[in-house]
């Protein structure tokens, strides 16, 4: 504070950096929300207009890749620092082909929490390099790193229950030295998000596959 009671020089672009960031991850939380509702609805319109096709999929990669295929996906998937393609199609496949509903939550979410785990120790030994300090803070994953930066273990648990990116919670986490124990215990609730999402997928598409 100055002598008049106001703020002091240094406190404006402070305080403004951090209402940007606030706002910025607003924005992205929105988007992603968006983006997850859209999937949903997509999910739902395929299954009813391709119904067979769907179950002989389903069904098909369930024998071809079983739970630990689900698993595989999504541990690639939390392990890599930039979101490529929706996790919950692979669960969504599984339970849609017969391999039951605990049982999906379970093959994903120890993916889930294995390859957020991976990314953490590679991040946290690999983030001083310029090539991985660049893949985590800039592009789509900037403000994820921004947010996961400022808030820290409160911004992980943002990335592991909504449609936000995980793995670049999991890799700016790496890179800004949070602790092992409290990054294990915040992903474990990777395990109510993806039974809620995939609970969400059964409502949209087993209803028009019935």
């Amino acid at each position: 504070m100055n002598e008049t009671g106001g703020p002091a020089a240094g406190d404006g672009p402070s305080r403004a950096a951090t209402a940007l960031a606030d706002f910025e991850a607003g924005k992205l939380l929105r988007r992603s929300v968006v983006g997850l509702l859209v999937l949903m609805a997509a999910l739902a319109a395929i299954s009813y207009r391709f119904k067979g096709e769907v179950i002989e999929g389903s069904t098909a990669f369930v024998e071809f890749a079983g739970g630990p295929g689900v698993m595989a996906a999504w541990f690639l998937l939390d392990l890599l620092p930039v979101p490529i393609i929706p996790h919950d199609v692979f669960s969504t496949l599984a339970y849609l082909g017969s391999l039951g509903f605990w049982t999906t939550v379970a093959w994903s979410s120890a993916g889930s929490i294995l390859g957020g785990c991976a990314s953490w120790f590679l991040s946290s030994r690999l983030a001083h390099r310029p090539m991985v300090h660049r893949a985590i803070t800039t592009g789509r994953a900037r403000k994820m790193f921004e947010l996961t930066r400022k808030y820290g273990a409160l911004a992980l648990a943002v990335g592991a229950v909504s449609p936000l990116p995980y793995s670049i919670a999991a890799w700016a986490c790496g890179a800004t030295d949070l602790r092992a124990g409290p990054f294990l215990a915040v992903s474990l609730l990777r395990i109510p998000r993806i039974a809620f999402y995939l609970y969400l997928v059964k409502l949209g598409t087993l209803n028009v596959l019935a």
